[in-house]
């Protein structure tokens, strides 16, 4: 039985994510959101652009590209292979704590196991956050207060 995750975002290398080997646009600037969120003021002191096309290439069918160095070139079995990739620290996979806050990692956002399907009602702000340009995080924060 695979489990359902309905409040994180597919993380998965096959359609709808690639087309020809290439991740979607839609998918990719809906990645760099999360990741700019997750990375709120720089926490975590990653580029958050290499680490998208660091991904791609890790997970795309194709040898070529910048950062396929380890590459697996085949879709992600388990989310921990993020780990694998340079640049995708512990912190930044599980979260921290800095100054008294908790910031939250990519585990808390990304799965490999989900039909695609976001549930608005369990979904995190920042995941409604990164659904559509429309959708601002004061909206997002709204929606889940109003819950």
């Amino acid at each position: 039985m695979q489990l359902e995750h309905t409040n994180t975002i597919l993380f998965k290398a096959l359609p709808p994510w690639f087309e020809k080997g290439e991740i979607v646009k839609e998918n990719k600037e809906q990645l760099k959101k999360l990741l700019d969120i997750i990375n709120e003021n720089n926490v975590f002191d990653v580029n958050t652009e290499e680490i998208i096309e660091k991904i791609a290439d890790y997970i795309d069918k194709d040898e070529t590209g910048q950062y396929e160095e380890n590459a697996k070139n085949t879709p992600f079995y388990d989310l921990k292979e993020l780990l694998t990739i340079k640049g995708i620290s512990n912190d930044f996979f599980y979260g921290k704590y800095s100054e008294d806050k908790y910031y939250k990692g990519l585990n808390d956002f990304l799965t490999v196991y989900s039909t695609g399907k976001i549930n608005i009602n369990t979904a995190p702000v920042e995941v409604l956050t990164c659904l559509s340009d429309k959708m601002s995080p004061s909206l997002a924060e709204s929606i889940v207060n109003n819950r």
